[in-house]
């Protein structure tokens, strides 16, 4: 097991480590992203 094998960081190298990995997931998905919410553009008005 990866973990087993380093000692708990503090609580700060975590919550760091947490943010970064939340914002770092979501930037291969950033064209899906950019597309949601918009007009869609075969619809006739």
């Amino acid at each position: 097991n990866l973990v087993s094998l380093f000692e708990r960081p503090s609580i700060l190298v975590e919550l760091v480590i947490y943010l970064g990995l939340g914002i770092i997931w979501a930037f291969p998905f950033k064209f899906i992203f950019k597309g949601i919410g918009q007009a869609d553009p075969d619809q006739t008005e």
